[in-house]
C-alpha cells in the first residue's frame, strides 16, 4: 500500500526512558523495542520530507536504526527534550549523508579521475608550449 505525501507529522508514541537507557546500553531487546515504536514513524516522516520511494525510505530507516540507535539513545537526556525530536534530527542527517556519499559516487568516471598531463589524457601535446 503507498503512503500518500507528504506526511511529516506522525504520530510518535510516548518515550520509554527506561527502555531508551537500555537501548544505550546495547541490550538488544530494548533495541527491537524502540526499533518496533519508531520504524513507523521515521520511514512516514522520511518519505514525507525527502520525497524518496516507499521502499527506499523503509531501506534508509532500517539502515539509521541498526546503525544508529543506540548512540542517539546514549545521547537522549529525558531533561533536555524529547526523545523523537532527536530521532527526527539524526535520520534527517544521517539521510542526507548517505544521498550526498551516493550521488557523489555517481559523479565519478567508471575509469578514475585522469591527470591532465597523463598521455592517456589527450591534451599533453596540445596544450605544452612548443
Amino acid at each position: 500500500m503507498e503512503m500518500s505525501r507528504p506526511v511529516v507529522n506522525s504520530i510518535f508514541p510516548k518515550t520509554f526512558w527506561e527502555g531508551v537507557r537500555k537501548a544505550a546500553n546495547g541490550d538488544k531487546t530494548a533495541i527491537g523495542d524502540l526499533y518496533g515504536k519508531y520504524g513507523f514513524p521515521l520511514r512516514t516522516f522520511v518519505y514525507g520530507k525527502f520525497g524518496l520511494s516507499e521502499a527506499r525510505a523503509k531501506e534508509l530507516v532500517h539502515d539509521f536504526l541498526t546503525e544508529r540507535l543506540p548512540h542517539c539513545s546514549a545521547k537522549a537526556d529525558p531533561e533536555v527534550g524529547r526523545f523523537h525530536c532527536l530521532l527526527l534530527k539524526a535520520v534527517t542527517n544521517y539521510v542526507l549523508d548517505r544521498l550526498r556519499s551516493e550521488n557523489a559516487a555517481m559523479r565519478v568516471p567508471p575509469g578514475g579521475f585522469v591527470s591532465i598531463d597523463d598521455p592517456r589524457c589527450g591534451f599533453v601535446d596540445n596544450c605544452r608550449p612548443p
